[in-house]
C-alpha cells in the first residue's frame, strides 16, 4: 500500500496504525522537503494525509502546520483546481481540530457545497474528504447532506469505495431514507463475502439490521 493508502486505512478501517504513523511521517517530510513555490499535486495530497493523521493521533501542531502550508501553497498553485485542492485538504484538517458544534456544522456545510461541485481529484483523496464530511454533518444532524456526501465519488476508489456505501447506507437510515439504506447495504454486502472475522462480526451486524428493515427473519449469529 501506499503511504496514503495506509494514513486512510486506518483512518477508516482500522487498519494498522503503526504503519500509518510511518507513512505519515514520510509523507511530511515530504511536505517539509518541498519549499514554498508552486509544489506539484503529490505534495499536495502528502500534507492532506501526513496532517489527517497527526489529527487523528492527536498532534494538534503537525495537523496545523500542514494546514498552514496547504493554505500557504494555495494561491500559488497554477490553475484552479489545484487551488480548489489545497483549500479543501486545509478546511478538512481544520475542520477535524473543531470542538464546537456550531462551527463544526459551518465548517462541514461550506466543505459539502464545494466538493458538490468538485474539483476532480485523485480518487483516495476524494473518498477521504467525503467520508469526513459526511461523517461531520451526521454528528451535526444532518444525516441527508451526510447521505449524499458519502455516496459522492468521481472514480472507483479501492481503498475506501465499500465504506463510503457502508457510511451512505446509515446516514440514509439516520435521515429516514430505508429504501436507500436497504439499496446500499445489499451493496455494500456484495463485497464482504471474504471479509476476516473480525470485519464479518460487524457486517453480521448490518446483516441483521437489514433483515429487520425488510422484515425477514433475522440471520443466524455464528
Amino acid at each position: 500500500m501506499s503511504d496514503r493508502e495506509l494514513v486512510a486505512a486506518a483512518l477508516f478501517l482500522d487498519g494498522d496504525s503503526v504503519g500509518a504513523a510511518a507513512g505519515a511521517e514520510r509523507l511530511g517530510q515530504m511536505v517539509r522537503t518541498a519549499g514554498s513555490g508552486a509544489v506539484g499535486p503529490e505534495a499536495l495530497y502528502a500534507a492532506w494525509f501526513s496532517g489527517l493523521w497527526g489529527a487523528r493521533s492527536g498532534d494538534r501542531a503537525s495537523a496545523s502546520a500542514m494546514a498552514q502550508s496547504l493554505r500557504r501553497w494555495g494561491p500559488l498553485q497554477p490553475t484552479g483546481s489545484r487551488r480548489a485542492i489545497a483549500g479543501i485538504g486545509a478546511g478538512l484538517l481544520e475542520l477535524m481540530a473543531t470542538t464546537d458544534q456550531a462551527d463544526l456544522r459551518r465548517r462541514a456545510l461550506a466543505l459539502e457545497t464545494i466538493l458538490e461541485a468538485g474539483p476532480i481529484m485523485d480518487p483516495l483523496a476524494t473518498a477521504t474528504a467525503n467520508l469526513l464530511i459526511a461523517r461531520a454533518l451526521g454528528e451535526v444532524r444532518e444525516p441527508a447532506r451526510a447521505a449524499t456526501a458519502a455516496g459522492r465519488y468521481h472514480q472507483f476508489d479501492n481503498v475506501l469505495h465499500v465504506t463510503q456505501a457502508n457510511e451512505r447506507a446509515r446516514q440514509a437510515l439516520a435521515a429516514g431514507d430505508t429504501t436507500t439504506a436497504v439499496r446500499i447495504w445489499r451493496y455494500y454486502l456484495s463485497f464482504r463475502n471474504e471479509a476476516e472475522p473480525a470485519q464479518r462480526a460487524k457486517d453480521d451486524l448490518i446483516r441483521q439490521e437489514l433483515a429487520r428493515l425488510v422484515g425477514e427473519p433475522r440471520p443466524p449469529t455464528p
